[in-house]
């Protein structure tokens, strides 16, 4: 997979730093994480959120598996 160059965004941040807490973890897991703890004074809408990990693994920023289920999860690299 090539890696494409991205712009970074609050919600890209978001998600690597959560990564970086949790480990491994589907884009549910992570929407959890964010409610449990920033969401309140930095809200971040689903869709974008979603999405995020998807990109950042296409900019090879994250590696994604995919699971038995058809759930992806992700980690940081």
């Amino acid at each position: 997979m090539t890696s494409k160059p991205i712009r970074l965004t609050g919600t890209s941040y978001a998600v690597l730093s959560l990564l970086e807490l949790s480990g491994p973890a589907t884009v549910y897991d992570l929407k959890q994480s964010l409610e449990q703890s920033i969401e309140n004074f930095w809200p971040v809408p689903h869709t974008t959120f979603y999405a995020e990990p998807a990109r950042l693994a296409a900019a090879g920023l994250l590696t994604e598996q995919q699971e038995d289920g058809g759930r992806r999860r992700s980690s940081t690299r």
